[in-house]
């Protein structure tokens, strides 16, 4: 469990750091794709690009909130599969009801 908890503080810090920096990301890209800046300062701009190559969205993912676990995640309740399954029979989600038909 403490693994899996690494792995949840990690993809915390990821988001955070994502969201931090998109604004900046952005600027910096629509700057080095516009032609009608100086060559020196679009390079000033993909060079800083490089620097944030390693905070992206797509690094992080999703994971249930009680156990860590990326398998089998239901982004609609934000656990996994196991224990949503858990929860629902205990109860402790209301208004949930068994399916059967």
């Amino acid at each position: 469990m403490a693994i899996n908890k690494k792995f949840v503080n990690k993809d915390k810090s990821v988001r955070s750091n994502f969201k931090y920096f998109e604004e900046y990301y952005l600027i910096l890209n629509l700057i080095n794709n516009n032609n009608k800046f100086k060559n020196s300062i679009r390079w000033k701009s993909q060079c800083l690009l490089h620097i944030f190559s390693k905070i992206s969205k797509v690094k992080s993912s999703n994971r249930c909130v009680l156990t860590g676990r990326s398998s089998n995640f239901n982004k609609n309740v934000r656990f996994s599969r196991v224990q949503f399954f858990k929860i629902s029979r205990e109860g402790i989600i209301s208004g949930l009801i068994k399916a059967t038909w």
